[in-house]
Order: structure tokens, then C-alpha cells, then sequence
């Protein structure tokens, strides 16, 4: 900020804070060359705003704080320092690190801290059909053909609906909360506890239409997450890990050749 008393008289003051100037310059500076006259005026006013009420801060610090506390010399130089260090160690990661995981590896931690992996909600695989405009007798024997279960059946449900158009959703690949699965099929409270599992079925109901709904697998809240659901966590744990080995390596090889070619060492 140039807030000297050497100005130009080309470069008028536009504010002054106690012993502290703000020039024409300084707005210049923050004030695109290509704004329009509206944007620039009101760009000029908030910065001078915020420097005026900066400047106020600054100098009732200045006043109530003691020398010692206005000592940042040392912190200034330890944060320089740690910055430096991080770029330099980020640096030579960046270059080093390998982030590929063989399968085993990442089961293998896996299976070592489930108890990090435990699930936070009801999880669900879960598969149903959406039909719309039946009702009644129409509906009996897909129902049964739905709870029946056998290949056979299950393959005239599927003619039976397709003739239909019915809407199918299929997730018996994918978790999903069971949440988000109510949000999408009106199963209610009555239909879902932790004693749900895999392979129940339900026909339900809304003013839209009919849902036939299987519930492929559940998990409850508190066990343990499918690998599937985690294993980007779990990359990122073993990342994070090799990341620290890497660093440490590299920090014990520096100290380690340092002293051996005397540039370190404690001074008799």
C-alpha cells in the first residue's frame, strides 16, 4: 500500500486513517481499467470502506497490545520456514509417490480395521418395478408371479411388464441409503427395520401406482460397510500412509548423508 508522505501531485489523496494515506494510485490498482464508470465507483467505494475500517483495527491494536505481543518476528520466521519445508517435502512426493494399490493390499487393510468401515445409516441393495393404470384382479397374478421367486415366473412377470411399460429401477449392483430408497418407493416406517434382509419382497401402493419391490441385500447402521462402499476411503488411508513412509524416508536420508559429510553435527 503506498502510503507515504512523498506523493505526486498528480496522485491525490482519496483517504487518510490516523497517521496513513490512501492514494489515487492504490484504487487504481484494484479498479479494472475496463469496468465501467457505475462498476469502478462502486468498486473504489467498498475498497476505500474496507481500508478505512482496517486502518481502525490496526492502529486500536497497535495501542492496547504490548510490545511483546506485537513481536511476530519470530512466529513470521517459524511459519516461513514450515512453508518452506511443506513445499519442498510436497514437491518431492509429487514426484515420488506411487499411487497405484494391488487388490490384495487394499482387502488386506481392509480387513484389518473394519471397525473404521461401520456404517452410518441403513444401507440397501434393492431392485422394483413401477406399474401404473392396473389395478384390482389385473394385478393378481404378477403378484404372484413376484413372490413366487422361481426363473420361470420371474420371466413371465417380465413379458407381463414389459407389455406394460412399466418403469424398472435396479440398483442390486449398487448401494443405496434405505432412506433414499423410500424417498423413491412409499414403503413408510412400517415397512423397514433392522430386521429387513436380503431377498424380502413387498407390493406396495401410492396415488401414482403400484411398486413390486425386492430388497436384494440390507445392511443395518453400525455394521460393516461393503468394501465396494469405502474403498475410495481406504485408497485414501493407504495414500495418506505411503505419503508419511515417503516423507519420513526422505527426511532420515537427508540427516543421515548431512552428517556423514560433516555439514551437521554438534560443536565441541
Amino acid at each position: 500500500m503506498a502510503c507515504g508522505v512523498d506523493q505526486e501531485v498528480a496522485d491525490p489523496e482519496v483517504a487518510r486513517a490516523y497517521d496513513e494515506r490512501l492514494y489515487w494510485s492504490d484504487l487504481r490498482q484494484v479498479v479494472p481499467v475496463t469496468a465501467t464508470p457505475e462498476d469502478s465507483a462502486v468498486l473504489a467505494k467498498a475498497f476505500v470502506e474496507n481500508w478505512l475500517r482496517e486502518q481502525v483495527l490496526l492502529h486500536n491494536a497497535e495501542r492496547h497490545l504490548t510490545e511483546l505481543e506485537k513481536d511476530f518476528e519470530d512466529r513470521l520466521e517459524s511459519y516461513r520456514r514450515s512453508l518452506i519445508i511443506y513445499a519442498y517435502e510436497q514437491a518431492f512426493v509429487d514426484q515420488r509417490l506411487d499411487t497405484l494399490f494391488d487388490r490384495d493390499e487394499i482387502e488386506r487393510h481392509f480387513q484389518e480395521n473394519l471397525r473404521n468401515y461401520a456404517l452410518r445409516t441403513d444401507m440397501c441393495r434393492a431392485r422394483w418395478w413401477k406399474v401404473t393404470g392396473s389395478a384390482g384382479r389385473e394385478l393378481r397374478s404378477p403378484s404372484r408371479l413376484f413372490m413366487s421367486g422361481s426363473p420361470e415366473d420371474r420371466h413371465k412377470l417380465e413379458l407381463w411388464l414389459a407389455e406394460r411399460n412399466a418403469l424398472v429401477y435396479d440398483t442390486g449392483d449398487d448401494w443405496i441409503t434405505v432412506e433414499e430408497l423410500k424417498e423413491r418407493v412409499p414403503l413408510g416406517e412400517r415397512s423397514w427395520d433392522g430386521s429387513v434382509g436380503g431377498g424380502s419382497k413387498e407390493i406396495v401402493q401410492d396415488s401414482s401406482g403400484t411398486y413390486f419391490v425386492e430388497v436384494v441385500e440390507h445392511l443395518p447402521r453400525q455394521s460393516t460397510s461393503p468394501l465396494a462402499l469405502v474403498e475410495d476411503d481406504v485408497r485414501a488411508v493407504l495414500l495418506n500412509q505411503r505419503k508419511m513412509r515417503l516423507v519420513e524416508q526422505m527426511r532420515q536420508d537427508l540427516y543421515m548423508k548431512a552428517l556423514e559429510n560433516n555439514e551437521v553435527g554438534l560443536v565441541d
